[in-house]
């Protein structure tokens, strides 16, 4: 059921991000996080004595890693996550991790993807250099 609160929440959240009053980082740099929340699972050390010393691991991530991003208000984490090439979901995560607030795409999905939007363009992409370089805004024009 959709809540009006919900959705002056993310228009907050939005209006924060657009005055870079709120940092964003991409979700695969919390490991603590994603794995609290059961987003990663660490595979076995690389097979060498090299890696082995060094601590090395193997992640595998059950979300969109170049898709997906976090911040942290106070203690607790905002997550916009992207699973399975599905629209995002927007999970805000107490510091105990437990009595998480989901909000899904179902119900909050336009809202939740204009934020997504936002999000995602404050971080570099080839695809949007490609785009601007063809409108000519690149600096050695």
């Amino acid at each position: 059921m959709i809540d009006n609160k919900y959705i002056m929440f993310i228009n907050r959240l939005i209006s924060l991000t657009k005055k870079n009053e709120i940092v964003w980082k991409y979700l695969d740099s919390n490991t603590h996080l994603c794995e609290e929340m059961a987003w990663c699972e660490k595979k076995s050390p690389i097979a060498t004595i090299q890696d082995s010393l060094s601590g090395s691991f193997e992640r595998a991530y059950y979300f969109d890693v170049e898709n997906s991003f976090y911040t942290k208000i106070d203690e607790t984490y905002i997550a916009l996550v992207v699973q399975d090439n599905n629209p995002a979901s927007l999970m805000i995560i107490p510091n105990t991790y437990k009595k998480v607030v989901t909000l899904y795409p179902s119900d909050y999905g336009e809202n939740i993807t204009r934020l997504l939007n936002i999000v995602q363009n404050e971080f570099p992409s080839g695809e949007a250099f490609v785009d601007c370089f063809l409108r000519g805004n690149n600096k050695n024009d």
